[in-house]
């Protein structure tokens, strides 16, 4: 346990003494598939480490739509801006595509190590700075990217997080499907079926029996940063 928390970006730093304080107050909590870890507008009571599976960060339009903000694996963590703020939880997050194992750490354990170890929230704040910085990215590529852009940043995330390497290609869970890419994106199952027709067309995208497949990493991304030809 305390090898798994060092490796935490958000942890990174922190001596032995401090993990060992940690890895006594975390509580593990089991999710099922599709069962959501907090809601939209919850109060933010703590932070959830990811020991296995994939969580789904997705917020809900106006309209009723879910928009996936991220997906973290194994080793990541969400609901970490509860930690700043204390307001309400600005998204929600589910386990997807199967159950997940967590690590449930109660924001007030957390701020009495930060009292103990000052030095430490330097660190953190370095760390969930990125995150601020990343969640902007992503409001940007909602605004501004093509849904093929939007849909190729997604199956670069999937690859990432979840992605089995063969070579040069890199095979997709076995949930990851047309109807679950939609789900993510927020639009058209329809739409989704159009896309990803021209990439696999471009040679992006390709099949392998019921499994989706990237033939080439380098490809999705020079079409997520809208640089192919």
């Amino acid at each position: 346990m305390l090898n798994r928390l060092a490796e935490v970006p958000l942890f990174q730093g922190l001596d032995r003494p401090a993990l060992e304080y940690l890895g006594q107050r975390l509580h593990p909590r089991l999710y099922k598939n599709g069962e959501d870890l907090f809601g939209q507008g919850d109060q933010g009571d703590g932070l959830f480490l990811i020991e296995q599976g994939v969580i789904r960060v997705y917020r809900v339009t106006p309209a009723g739509k879910e928009i996936t903000l991220a997906l973290r694996g194994a080793g990541e963590y969400v609901g970490d801006m509860s930690l700043l703020d204390g307001l309400p939880r600005s998204a929600s997050a589910c386990a997807q595509g199967g159950d997940c194992h967590c690590g449930f750490l109660h924001k007030d354990d957390l701020h009495q190590l930060l009292r103990q170890q000052p030095e430490a929230a330097l660190t953190m704040l370095r760390v969930l700075s990125r995150r601020l910085r990343e969640a902007g990215d992503n409001l940007e590529e909602l605004a501004f990217s093509t849904i093929q852009q939007r849909l190729a940043s997604l199956l670069l995330r999937l690859c990432r997080v979840e992605g089995q390497k063969e070579g040069a290609e890199t095979l997709l869970p076995g949930w990851v499907s047309y109807q679950s890419l939609s789900t993510m994106l927020g639009t058209a199952r329809e739409c989704v079926n159009r896309v990803a027709v021209s990439l696999v067309d471009c040679g992006a995208l390709a099949r392998r029996g019921r499994r989706l497949v990237i033939p080439n990493v380098d490809v999705l991304e020079a079409i997520h940063l809208g640089e192919a030809g």
